[in-house]
């Protein structure tokens, strides 16, 4: 009974999805993981990040044979790859631009309202903060700073992949317009970069990752142990792992109305959990 209820029960927590399922667990509560897996450290994101974009940034604008990128950041409508580059606390428009050569040798510098520089070069993974008076155009701004450097390529983030998508119309026409019809003939799509960028994962990142995939099997393995057929719910067993993962001090890896999904019978993609009875068979 355990196999056929276990393969009508699609099962997703926060950390990571599996795939299949997986025999009834025969370790007891003392096994049960009750220690936080993952050490309290606020600046854990903050420095893997600063390492991607030292170490692994450049040798992925050269491989995907872009010179220069710039990403325009904003508040209450950020670009997705935001929180990638330390941009996610955007107030004013600014620019975070990153300069490659064909050895994949970095130079980044943001440039900011003053407004908000100083708060931004306590906290920047890039080497530079520059400072422009308020009401300075940001586009004017950036574009000055390609064209003295001249760059061959410059990508910007308009791509059919949503990753590489956060320029909006409006500013690709006015970035267009500040840059002018010579280095505007020069804009590339930055998915590329991305890919080849976020793709490869830092040593701490791959302990993470591992981490996460453990204690999600032993998560679902939980899961299972609480069903009573007949009487359990899907809901039930969401709230069970929302509670598990407030033990261990785990958050959310998408949307927390839809995680975890617990979904017993027909297939319904992305969704909430609902109060349907899990039943046999």
């Amino acid at each position: 009974m355990f196999s056929r209820f276990c393969s009508a029960l699609l099962l997703i927590t926060a950390l990571y999805a599996t795939s299949g399922c997986t025999a009834p667990s025969t370790q007891t509560d003392s096994q049960t993981v009750t220690d936080q897996p993952f050490p309290d450290n606020p600046d854990l994101w903050s420095s893997i990040r600063q390492e991607r974009i030292r170490t692994l940034l450049g040798p992925a604008m050269a491989r995907a044979g872009v010179d220069a990128w710039i990403v325009l950041a904003r508040e209450n409508a950020n670009d997705p790859i935001a929180s990638h580059l330390g941009a996610e606390n955007a107030g004013g428009l600014a620019a975070f631009l990153f300069f490659a050569d064909a050895e994949g040798n970095l130079e980044s510098l943001a440039i900011s309202p003053e407004t908000e520089a100083t708060a931004l070069s306590e906290v920047s993974p890039l080497d530079d903060v520059r400072s422009v008076p308020r009401g300075t155009s940001m586009y004017a701004a950036a574009a000055d700073e390609l064209r003295n450097r001249n760059p061959r390529s410059i990508a910007v983030n308009s791509s059919n992949r949503n990753i590489a998508d956060g320029l909006s119309y409006i500013q690709r026409v006015a970035l267009e317009e500040a840059l002018g019809s010579t280095l505007s003939s020069r804009l590339v799509s930055s998915e590329e970069i991305i890919i080849e960028w976020l793709s490869v994962k830092l040593p701490q990142e791959v302990e993470i990752m591992r981490r996460a995939a453990k204690l999600t099997e032993q998560l679902e393995l939980e899961a299972y142990e609480q069903v009573v057929p007949g009487e359990t719910t899907d809901a039930d067993l969401a709230r069970f792992l929302k509670t598990r993962m407030a033990d261990l001090g785990v958050v959310d890896g998408w949307v927390p109305d839809q995680n975890p999904n617990v979904n017993s019978g027909p297939d319904r993609g992305h969704s909430h959990s609902t109060e349907k009875v899990i039943m046999p068979g």
